[in-house]
């Protein structure tokens, strides 16, 4: 079963970690893959969704996507939850709609990220 993740440093998305077999490979531009570690302080896991140009998204990933009968189309953020579930959430609100909402849209887009805050620990 292979496995994939987002890499970053606070706001700056280094590169992205694919796990198959056990061995890790990295890329920081999703089409070249090496053993060369990439270094990171946070993981954004892949959400198992792809939007209409083929783009996996992760947690974080801010997505927009087509909806009857509602215009404008609307901006979602896939969050994810203290229990390592995914949902999604309108900017600011909780609680969120399982994934299983995105199940029959149509023109999912990527369109930003959302980084949640991380508080430094300073000894």
């Amino acid at each position: 079963m292979q496995e994939l993740c987002r890499l970053r440093s606070g706001n700056r998305i280094r590169g992205y970690r694919r796990t198959e077999e056990g061995t890790h490979f990295y890329s920081r531009d999703f089409f070249w893959w090496t053993g060369i570690e990439i270094q990171f302080d946070e993981i954004d896991p892949f959400c198992g969704i792809k939007d209409k140009n083929n783009r996996a998204l992760f947690a974080w990933d801010v997505i927009t996507f087509k909806r009857k009968g509602i215009l404008p189309a609307q901006h979602y953020i896939i969050a994810l939850t203290s229990d390592g579930q995914f949902e999604l959430r309108k900017k600011g609100k909780t609680p969120g709609l399982s994934l299983e909402f995105l199940k029959d849209k149509t023109g999912i887009a990527l369109v930003g990220h959302h980084f949640p805050v991380v508080e430094k620990q300073t000894s």
